[in-house]
């Protein structure tokens, strides 16, 4: 964490100008994080289709999008859990995509129920192999795994980076 606003900040003193927010984005993020919150039951509008992903088998039609996106659908990871699956522009360096990202996060914080805790977890995944989740602070895994989460990453093809967000069904639910 320490190491990401050090970027930041050398950014700032360097001239880094990092992408904006798109204005929508609080709006159509608490319509996403509501539909998570009930396993995005009455979001999916259709059947899902298989996809040929590493990180992902499916992806399903649904209701709620974010505007301004490159990428915004529901899909079905590896471990069967659904994500709203979000890719934003996030420039043509790394520096910029760390910029960015950031001002993702904290615009997402704001929005987020009380208890809910950012951590940075090594993932090779990612253009800086790095994850930056958000999820509810508890000792207790079954607490946890009640409540939505997200993952925050950049990641780079072709010299173009994108801020990627996955924000994650609960793993426990109940009908």
């Amino acid at each position: 964490m320490k190491k990401l606003y050090t970027l930041l900040f050398l950014g700032a003193a360097l001239g880094i100008k990092a992408q904006s927010v798109p204005s929508t984005y609080a709006a159509d993020f608490k319509l996403v994080w509501a539909a998570a919150t009930k396993y995005y039951k009455t979001d999916k509008t259709g059947e899902c289709k298989a996809l040929d992903s590493k990180q992902f088998k499916q992806e399903c039609p649904c209701k709620s999008s974010f505007q301004n996106a490159q990428v915004s659908q529901l899909v079905i990871d590896k471990d069967e859990v659904l994500n709203h699956h979000v890719v934003f522009d996030g420039g043509s360096s790394k520096e910029t995509a760390l910029a960015t990202l950031r001002k993702f996060i904290d615009a997402t914080k704001p929005l987020l129920p009380p208890k809910f805790k950012e951590s940075k977890t090594i993932d090779m995944g990612y253009a800086d192999q790095n994850a930056y989740k958000v999820e509810y602070d508890s000792e207790v895994f079954a607490e946890v795994a009640k409540k939505p989460s997200l993952v925050f990453g950049i990641k780079e093809k072709d010299g173009k980076y994108t801020v990627d967000i996955l924000v994650m069904a609960p793993v426990f639910t109940f009908d």
